[in-house]
């Protein structure tokens, strides 16, 4: 995998799959570094992250979040299934297989940023934006 800013080889167990998305406690509109790390707007996309620079990126009160990308729903299990049901706001039966899981989910309408949230730049600052509309992975969505 090639080196994106502020990344090094590293042992973690992080799948090439995954994207290490790190938000800013003081995000501002522009470019910022910190330690060299580089952010857009108050966040930065990584493949990789060193676990030493994750741990101290963590104790400045960053937030980390891994996403997948590029997997295919029918690789994951059940338990991921279900995450990815409640992230997008579908209901599950308690009992629900996997296949009836996988059907709930491809038939749901897709979701677009409006339908998230509206918001008004002017009205709010990117600071009190960012933490009201940014859901850590694994988080519960109210």
């Amino acid at each position: 995998m090639g080196g994106a800013p502020g990344t090094t080889p590293t042992t973690s167990t992080r799948s090439e799959t995954t994207v290490i998305r790190i938000i800013h406690p003081q995000p501002e509109l522009g470019r910022q570094t910190f330690l060299d790390v580089e952010f857009v707007d108050g966040t930065a996309e990584v493949a990789e992250l060193h676990p030493e620079r994750e741990q101290a990126i963590l104790q400045h009160g960053f937030i980390i979040e891994e996403h997948l990308v590029g997997v295919r729903l029918e690789d994951l299990g059940v338990r991921e299934l279900r995450d990815v049901a409640e992230v997008e706001g579908i209901a599950l039966p308690a009992k629900a297989k996997k296949a009836e899981i996988l059907a709930l989910i491809e038939a749901a309408p897709l979701r677009t940023l409006s339908d998230v949230a509206e918001f008004d730049l002017e009205a709010e600052s990117r600071r009190e934006f960012m933490a009201a509309h940014t859901v850590p992975l694994g988080a519960d969505e109210d």
